[in-house]
């Protein structure tokens, strides 16, 4: 049985129709020079903590293979390389080739290329066998994916059996006041700034 992690996963959802996949991959190949910077600046920086704490939750195994989905310019692929030093392998694996360029980039500059690969995929038809990695993470991903469940299905279907899924996502706020400040926010400032 796999061992379902949600560090945070309610978040607004939007419809499908504003996930369109050809849309996503665009916006985010536009913003992908800017990426990182527009996380730390949005975030007052504590997207890293934010990372740390996820990767913290993969499974300690010797030879672990791990999967990050909507790995963008590999912060989180980078992240569990310092937290796991036994690992031998890392699937970094996006649908953007604007952050993928970004993110062999990173991997090339830190002499990680043997260790991460960085690879094309789409996150609901992931390229790879059943029981493959001993955990998957994805972070800040999740509400871009079409269907997200499926996301998620393909996400527990590549992890081991006792592996780890780890899904870092931002929450929606719930109270009266800030939840239209909140909404507004998300999905007019954000998209504007991106």
């Amino acid at each position: 049985m796999h061992s379902l992690l949600f560090l945070v996963y309610n978040f607004y959802h939007m419809d499908k129709s504003a996930k369109d996949p050809e849309k996503i991959q665009g916006m985010f190949s536009t913003i992908a020079p800017r990426y990182d910077l527009l996380n730390r600046v949005l975030s007052l920086g504590i997207d890293g903590r934010w990372r740390k704490f996820a990767v913290n939750q993969l499974p300690r195994v010797q030879n672990a293979r791990f999967i990050d989905i909507a790995a963008g310019t590999c912060d989180v692929a980078l992240e569990i390389i310092r937290q796991h030093p036994e690992v031998t392998k890392i699937a970094a694996v996006d649908f953007s080739e604007g952050m993928l360029a970004l993110g062999r980039e990173k991997v090339s500059q830190a002499g990680l290329s043997d260790r991460i690969d960085v690879r094309f995929g789409d996150a609901t038809q992931l390229p790879f066998e059943d029981n493959t990695f001993d955990g998957s993470t994805i972070a800040f991903g999740i509400r871009n994916v079409q269907d997200y469940m499926l996301g998620i299905r393909e996400m527990g279907r590549v992890v081991k059996s006792g592996g780890r899924v780890v899904i870092l996502e931002f929450t929606s706020i719930q109270g009266r006041f800030f939840r239209p400040l909140y909404v507004f926010y998300i999905t007019r400032v954000l998209p504007f700034i991106g």
